[in-house]
């Protein structure tokens, strides 16, 4: 039984931890600033539109969707492109985008397709 308690304990850490996505050598600072928007649903019933709100410094981009505070990362690069890794131990979110000026948009879905749409933030400063 001592060892089973180790092995969950070990895995609920693991589980929880987020690796920030290896930076890419073209990184973009154009972007950087906070970041406001939408998550919008095009297919699936079992996800919820969310707001989404965060910040890009330095070209690393960390949004959070704001209805279960899930952290999305990602490195912008210099063509705009980001694709983010995110910090959910029950979801596995795909989430990708090009930055054009002060929009920042892409597609999405989780779970390999249980829901998908498209997102939009606008930099808010």
């Amino acid at each position: 039984m001592k060892q089973f308690g180790k092995v969950v304990i070990l895995t609920l850490l693991i589980t929880g931890c987020q690796t920030v996505p290896k930076k890419p050598a073209n990184v973009s600072f154009e972007f950087d600033g906070h970041w406001k928007g939408d998550r919008i649903i095009k297919s699936g019933t079992r996800c919820l539109e969310t707001k989404i709100e965060g910040s890009i410094k330095n070209g690393l981009a960390e949004l959070t969707l704001i209805y279960n505070d899930t952290l999305l990362k990602g490195w912008v690069n210099q063509e705009g492109r980001v694709t983010f890794e995110d910090d959910n131990p029950n979801w596995e979110y795909e989430f990708s985008g090009q930055a054009r000026g002060n929009q920042l948009a892409g597609d999405w879905s989780v779970n390999g397709g249980l829901c998908s749409g498209n997102w939009h933030v606008t930099k808010t400063n």
